[in-house]
């Protein structure tokens, strides 16, 4: 049996299954006995599903053999949904329907394997999920049950979701690839509600090539779509490239920045590399308060039922109730603000490439804070980022590069991403402790 079946290009998977060139049993096979392996010490499932529960729908369809996780914020009708809590509330949870994602995909031929593990409500509260990159390290916080799941090579694709930095920073920690689109590229309907100003689903897996094929299948469609009318094509006219690397995007030592800027200059190869800051006049210093009031004030009100009982942490608590508290003019203006520069972001960033770091460092120790990096800006502006596991630490730890475009440009990031890796992951190493 090939322990690395379920892990192969996607398009590849599927187009022997339909041959009938191996089965799909071999398949989910692989897959199960890959998680068997060290899923006891990484600890990246809230929930998987019994293999013998698992029922091939003989499909044709385009994502037929992909083996995937989904973040224990979304909907799904063959598992519980547990919204990264462990209270009676939630735990157990079984919706009568699937996120409409995932309704989109399994159409397609995917197979749920289960839930990946996430922060309590997808915020701050960590996990016991490892980083199977080194189990000292943190695997980062919301997103980090799919990164993990990824880096481990129990599955090729894990649905995410990301309000900060929730999908680029775990995908930075485990040295995965993680693609947070545009704002609104993927459907959230069925999904936890954090915020409805920032909240974006998007994917993390083990090469550029599934996470396209699964985002081109998933993706809003339709030229009329109100927030995709002018969805840009991937040829494009003359392309800027600019880096946001500095004190203002990210707390990066002067060696990870300058690692960082050499390696951006070659991938780019003769194209100038220009400073973001000297050619836009967005406000990023606001950018960071505007995002942090405009979360804690949606948050109040999507979690306004927990805020008032015992059940969640006290940090949790602490964050909502400061948005609570915010009064609701500041909140109009800070949302005012946003819409502003997310204006200013679509017209002087058209034809934009912007390259950032994912993350100022490699991992954390577990229980350190993750120092401030620049993820929460591309969030607040709607605009696709890829991270690419291309730069690592002194300790030969992973710090992911991000690749960042304008609003609508997701193709063409994509297309410029599997260029610049178009490789596989290397997988951590799974032997059981």
């Amino acid at each position: 049996m090939n322990s690395e079946l379920h892990l192969q290009s996607i398009s590849e998977l599927n187009h022997f299954l339909v041959k009938k060139e191996i089965d799909f049993e071999e398949v989910l096979i692989s897959c199960y006995e890959r998680i068997q392996v060290n899923e006891s010490e990484v600890r990246a499932w809230k929930y998987v599903i019994p293999k013998e529960e698992l029922v091939s729908s003989g499909s044709d369809g385009p994502l037929f053999g992909l083996c995937l996780g989904v973040k224990d914020i979304f909907a799904t009708m063959d598992g519980p949904t547990s919204m990264g809590t462990d209270n009676g509330t939630w735990t157990g949870t079984k919706g009568g329907f699937d996120a409409r994602i995932i309704s989109k995909i399994r159409a397609a031929g995917a197979t749920i394997i289960g839930k990946n593990k996430t922060a309590e409500f997808a915020v701050h509260e960590p996990t016991d999920t490892r980083n199977p990159r080194n189990y000292l390290l943190t695997p980062g916080t919301s997103s980090s049950g799919g990164a993990a799941a990824v880096a481990s090579g129990h599955v090729s694709i894990s649905i995410s979701s990301q309000t900060a930095g929730s999908i680029a920073r775990p995908s930075s920690y485990c040295g995965v690839i993680g693609f947070k689109p545009s704002f609104g590229e993927l459907p959230r309907t069925g999904v936890l509600k954090t915020t409805e100003t920032l909240d974006t689903v998007g994917i993390i897996g083990n090469s550029v090539e599934n996470i396209s094929s699964v985002f081109e299948i998933a993706r809003v469609q339709g030229s009329n779509h109100p927030l995709h009318m002018n969805r840009a094509s991937t040829r494009l006219g003359s392309v800027k490239i600019m880096h946001a690397i500095g004190p203002t995007f990210d707390t990066a030592s002067p060696a990870t920045r300058g690692n960082a800027i050499s390696v951006a200059t070659k991938l780019i190869g003769d194209i100038k590399l220009l400073d973001l800051l000297d050619e836009t006049s967005l406000d990023f210093m606001s950018l960071r308060k505007c995002h942090s009031d405009i979360y804690a004030k949606e948050l109040s009100y999507f979690l306004q039922d927990e805020l008032k009982s015992n059940s969640i942490s006290e940090g949790l608590k602490e964050f909502g109730m400061y948005g609570r508290d915010l009064p609701d003019k500041e909140y109009r203006n800070q949302l005012n603000f946003l819409m502003a520069q997310r204006r200013i972001a679509d017209f002087e960033l058209k034809n934009c490439v912007i390259i950032a770091l994912s993350a100022s460092d490699e991992a954390p120790k577990i229980g350190a804070k993750d120092l401030i990096d620049a993820n929460l800006f591309w969030t607040s502006l709607g605009l696709p980022q890829i991270s690419l596991p291309i730069l690592s630490s002194k300790s030969n730890n992973a710090i992911g590069l991000s690749i960042i475009g304008f609003r609508g440009s997701d193709s063409y990031i994509l297309e410029l991403a599997k260029k610049l890796y178009p490789s596989n992951i290397n997988y951590a190493d799974i032997k059981s402790l």
